[in-house]
């Protein structure tokens, strides 16, 4: 058997993450649930699912993985809960990454006339401001910046849930931990 995680010594929290000060009906706490350690894995493959986003359509692949996981693991809210936010997380990545890809992509036809991954050899310079040019390149390191971070964050949280810490994202979390803590859930 696994030893405790550490306390915190202002509240008490699970291994599924949620607070012991957290109440259910009428008053009752809601109650750690055990993990088993498939129980982690599969948790942690929902999250760790978004690294296919390094490959091409691999964010389509990662909701494919996590919707599978939680059609199987319904009957385990705590493997779930944690495929349905990584899923979520997966989806509203996938979603921004089209809007900035579709919105740089529109710009380069408003600055240079035609869809272009770097200014055109034939551009002679008329056309944009100097300040356009330089925001329309400075989209791509920060592109990166993002599209990288966002993978990160689904990898870290895969190895936080597989190691028996709780995980949640910043904003799918939330939601997430408010379904689990439905009763019946």
């Amino acid at each position: 058997m696994r030893p405790p995680l550490p306390r915190s010594s202002s509240s008490h929290t699970g291994d599924d993450g949620m607070s012991d000060a957290s109440s259910g009906p009428a008053g009752q706490r809601l109650r750690a649930v055990a993990w088993t350690a498939g129980d982690r894995a599969l948790a942690a493959l929902a999250h760790a699912a978004i690294g296919f986003g390094l490959v091409g359509i691999g964010f389509l692949l990662s909701l494919a993985i996590s919707g599978i996981i939680w059609l199987v693991s319904r009957h385990r809210p705590h493997v779930a809960v944690h495929a349905e936010q990584a899923g979520a997380y997966q989806l509203v990545v996938l979603a921004v990454n089209a809007v900035v890809i579709a919105g740089w992509l529109a710009a380069s036809v408003a600055l240079f006339g035609q869809l272009a991954l770097a200014p055109p050899a034939e551009w002679t310079g008329r056309g944009p401001a100097a300040w356009q040019l330089a925001l329309w390149l400075l989209a791509v390191p920060v592109f990166g910046l993002w599209y990288a971070g966002t993978i990160a964050l689904g990898l870290i949280g895969a190895l936080r849930v597989f190691l028996g810490y709780p995980f949640w994202y910043p904003v799918s979390g939330a939601w997430a931990r408010r379904k689990h803590r439905r009763p019946g859930y």
